[in-house]
């Protein structure tokens, strides 16, 4: 796994937890338990943005940091490079005009992926390399592949 690195802030704590946060990008599951080789299925914002899928305890986490004077923010982890294994490509969020536009999505499970618990990705190399986990907890959403 490549070394993932905190340089600092993407999403401070009242962005993540407020009605801010929908000014960022990011992806929300819809279907939260998949089989094998089943379609994952959500929305998000991020236009062309690549979706990886990791083994939950293998996830990196969200962590509070100081950010711009606020001393109890949220960041995301962050890599120097699109994540290589144990992530997983799924696919890319559809290209539109608008960063921000919401979309739909709709990706494969790739054959080689066991059952078991995951956490699904986006990956922002324009928000400084974050890697942003899927919903808005502080842990994440958790997908269960059976």
């Amino acid at each position: 796994m490549r070394r993932l690195t905190a340089l600092g802030p993407a999403v401070a704590a009242a962005a993540v937890f407020s009605a801010a946060a929908h000014a960022d990008v990011g992806v929300y599951l819809r279907t939260h338990v998949v089989s094998r080789y089943g379609v994952i299925r959500g929305h998000g914002d991020g236009s062309g943005m690549p979706v990886y899928l990791v083994p939950s305890k293998l996830a990196p986490k969200r962590y509070r940091c100081s950010v711009n004077g606020y001393t109890d923010a949220i960041c995301e982890p962050r890599s120097k490079r699109a994540p290589g294994p144990p992530f997983v490509f799924l696919g890319r969020l559809r290209r539109t005009a608008n960063i921000y536009q919401r979309q739909t999505f709709a990706f494969r499970v790739p054959a080689g992926v066991r059952p078991g618990l995951y956490k699904v990705f986006l990956y922002c190399h324009a928000c400084g390399g974050s890697l942003i986990v899927s919903g808005l907890s502080y842990e994440g959403e958790t997908l269960r592949i059976v």
